[in-house]
């Protein structure tokens, strides 16, 4: 049984993710797709606009067979160690080749761009954000190299090597499928209704049709709240506080009215807006390195969504064989700090768009028939 993995966030599912998926298959000939998908929390920092069970619904009726979700603790990080994450959790559900959506379909210029010249280091010492010291030490010209694609794309190559290896299929994004996620986003949170011009399936229209998006702003007052009376000492605990970030966050927060203003009021030239964002958001959930340092890739397989008819016999096939738990309700589950987080970030997507709290309790995973 050949099994492909795909490291995603559909955030949300558009028609250039059926394609990527639909290609996949095709040049890979696996007989078996498993998604490692981002949860309440992607990786830009932020929420993600429909929940998680919504957007691995729509991948599995668009040709995946399973989707696991990407604990917290991985899907809110840097680059490097989202995909390690991202590509350990697949090698552990028994993937033995890669697939991801790129600038480029070439995987050795994908290699190329991951040989990161030495300059890089000096970039970053000079006060470079990591994208552009990334970008001015590539193959590419300055605005390809610049795309999170392509960074994540030599990203999960290096996690893919470090892991002994897996079989890479790059699917080359297509002009078919010009609005990305971001642009889909960015249309409906500011205000734009819902219509046939959006380039996304039934079932992502039928998610978005209620009119209720989810993002950090949602959660600004709980997050302040909590930022507000968090010492700077607990602060510089978190993932992605240093350098003194921890007391520019403090300080902010006790002016800041919401987060999307913090966010403003905290960005310096050395760090981009996604690390600040992502930083704000470990303080808020005491997303530790710490709690990072005793979890270095994800201990367990958290299913969202199968199709029970092709995959069927490589669930129960896992569940034998794989040296993860595979975890489909949490009331069964071992419940370990990894996972508590998981739980914690899920009732701050759900307070965001006034859910139960009790929700990630409550949910089984989709199956579609």
């Amino acid at each position: 049984m050949k099994i492909l993995g795909i490291v995603c966030e559909y955030n949300p599912f558009h028609t250039g993710h059926a394609y990527q998926i639909q290609k996949a298959r095709e040049e890979s000939g696996a007989d078996i797709i498993v998604c490692a998908m981002s949860g309440p929390l992607v990786q830009r920092g932020d929420l993600a606009i429909i929940d998680k069970w919504e957007r691995a619904k729509c991948a599995v009726l668009w040709g995946a067979d399973v989707v696991f979700e990407l604990p917290a603790l991985f899907a809110l990080r840097a680059a490097p160690d989202f995909a390690y994450g991202a590509v350990s959790l697949l090698k552990s559900a028994g993937a033995s080749c890669l697939s991801f959506g790129c600038e480029t379909d070439s995987k050795d210029k994908i290699m190329e761009f991951a040989a990161l010249s030495p300059d890089m280091k000096d970039a970053l010492k000079k006060g470079q954000s990591y994208p552009r010291a990334f970008a001015e030490s590539s193959v590419f010209d300055m605005d390809t190299a610049n795309t999170p694609n392509l960074v994540l794309a030599s990203e999960y190559l290096k996690a893919s090597q470090a892991l002994s290896g897996m079989e890479l299929y790059p699917i080359k994004r297509t002009n078919a499928h010009l609005e990305g996620a971001g642009a889909i986003r960015k249309r409906l949170l500011s205000g734009e209704a819902l219509d046939d011009s959006f380039d996304i399936p039934a079932c992502t229209y039928d998610a978005l049709s209620g009119g209720i998006y989810n993002s950090s702003e949602n959660i600004s007052q709980a997050a302040l709240f909590k930022l507000r009376n968090m010492p700077p000492s607990d602060m510089a605990l978190c993932l992605g506080v240093s350098e003194g970030l921890e007391n520019r966050i403090y300080e902010c927060a006790q002016k800041a009215t919401s987060l999307s203003e913090l966010f403003s009021m905290i960005k310096t030239k050395r760090y981009t807006m996604a690390r600040i964002r992502r930083a704000v958001l470990s303080c808020v959930l005491d997303m530790t390195y710490e709690l990072a340092g005793n979890y270095p890739a994800p201990p367990y397989l958290r299913l969202l969504a199968f199709n029970a008819k092709t995959a069927g016999r490589y669930l129960r096939q896992l569940s034998d064989d794989s040296p993860l738990p595979v975890i489909s309700k949490l009331a069964d589950a071992q419940i370990n700090d990894c996972l508590s987080l998981d739980i914690s970030a899920q009732s701050l997507f759900d307070l965001g768009i006034n859910k139960n709290a009790q929700r990630d309790y409550l949910t089984s995973p989709v199956i579609i028939k």
